[in-house]
């Protein structure tokens, strides 16, 4: 017979190597321990896209929690939608387990071992995809709207999106030439092919001087080597102060006076969270870039 000090011993063990397979073991990306019958109803939103994408698709009685960077209106473009959700959340298992959700959304840069928790937990979990293009972010709300039981609702987000780009297209499809641009963030990141940033470029009719250089992806670039290239626009992001620093650097920069885009006084900020966006929102920073690039074209609108 196996003594007292013996059974707390196998005990304490079995229950360390519960815990340890918990937060250390992940579990394969097609197992689901919860099982959601019928559209969710106690949805948390832990990161900014699906803040900004499940706003504009489910009712809010059913969206119980939101990220924590969705009040932040240099970022979010749902500052004040946000508000009016009853909690605001990080990747936190302890903290979305106590508010009893029966789906939670995360991005793909978030924790696998705070995934694995949450999941092992009993939470279903529903993590969105890496996007590299406007096509990406089309898909990926699609796939969202499907997890939250509104696929009607996602497809006519997303129609009304490629609506708008096809306006634009029509709009600077009539320009005669294309400027070349070069997008500087904060940090010294411009972003080249395979990035969002290109595709807006793109779809507002420019030429992104970070792509024609081979550069894919995003990169830590020097601004007076881009700028040696000729850039006929400068695009910045507008967030920060030191974004607002950044604009004013390259405005007075001594080597820079000769620039194309500086001596024209086509430097131009658009704020950020219409640039860096991975929703549907992206759609409002193509049409504010298309409006600037080919200001001729949109003359007549009232937003110009």
């Amino acid at each position: 017979m196996l003594s007292g000090k013996t059974v707390n011993l196998l005990l304490f063990l079995l229950v360390f190597l519960f815990l340890f397979w918990i937060f250390t073991v992940p579990l394969p990306s097609h197992v689901r321990p919860a099982q959601i019958i019928g559209p969710p109803q106690r949805i948390v939103s832990a990161n900014l896209r699906s803040d900004e994408v499940l706003l504009s698709l489910v009712n809010r009685e059913r969206l119980i929690a939101v990220s924590h960077l969705s009040l932040d209106p240099s970022l979010s473009n749902v500052a004040e939608e946000a508000k009016k959700i009853p909690h605001k959340v990080k990747v936190d298992p302890e903290m979305i387990y106590g508010l009893k959700p029966d789906l939670v959304v995360v991005g793909e840069g978030s924790s696998p071992d705070a995934i694995n928790q949450l999941r092992a937990l009993g939470i279903a979990v529903f993590k969105t995809t890496r996007f590299d293009s406007l096509a990406d972010i089309q898909k990926a709300i699609l796939d969202l709207g499907k997890a939250v039981g509104e696929e009607k609702n996602a497809e006519a987000l997303v129609s009304t999106a490629q609506r708008r780009l096809r306006r634009v297209g029509e709009r600077v499809g009539r320009a005669q030439r294309r400027p070349l641009v070069l997008y500087y963030s904060t940090g010294g990141y411009s972003g080249g092919r395979g990035t969002v940033v290109d595709d807006v470029i793109r779809a507002a009719s420019g030429r992104n001087l970070a792509a024609e250089k081979g550069i894919n992806g995003y990169k830590k670039l020097s601004l007076e080597a881009l700028v040696m290239d000729g850039p006929e626009v400068i695009l910045l992001g507008e967030r920060s102060e030191r974004e607002k620093l950044l604009y004013q650097e390259v405005l007075s920069h001594s080597g820079l006076k000769q620039v194309k885009a500086v001596r024209e006084k086509r430097v131009y900020a658009i704020p950020s969270r219409y640039l860096v966006t991975s929703s549907h929102y992206i759609v409002e920073g193509a049409e504010r870039l298309a409006r600037l690039l080919h200001p001729a074209l949109f003359s007549g609108d009232p937003e110009s």
